[in-house]
C-alpha cells in the first residue's frame, strides 16, 4: 500500500490486493473503503491477466451502520 497525503483533507491511496476470482462473471466487494472516496478516481485492473478482466459496474454504498439501518436494509428481503 502507498499513501500520499496532500493539503485540504486530500490523499492518494494505491492498494494492491491478491484476489482469486472464478471464471466468468462474478461479484467482488471491498467493505473497507473510506466513505469520502471519489468514485471517478477508482481504477481496478488485473496485473496478471489485463486483457482477461473487465469491470462491468461499480457501486458505492455509504451507509453508516446502525441497528436501524441493518433492519431497514435486510428485514423482509430474500437472501440470494
Amino acid at each position: 500500500m502507498e499513501v500520499t497525503v496532500y493539503n485540504n483533507n486530500l490523499g492518494l491511496v494505491k492498494d494492491t490486493r491478491k484476489v482469486e476470482l472464478p471464471e466468468g462473471q462474478g461479484e467482488l466487494r471491498f467493505m473497507d473503503v473510506a466513505a469520502s472516496i471519489k468514485p471517478v478516481t477508482v481504477a481496478v485492473k488485473s496485473l496478471n491477466k489485463p486483457n482477461g478482466f473487465s469491470v462491468l459496474e461499480q457501486n458505492y454504498e455509504y451507509d453508516l451502520m446502525s441497528p436501524a439501518k441493518l433492519l431497514d436494509k435486510y428485514v423482509a428481503k430474500r437472501s440470494r
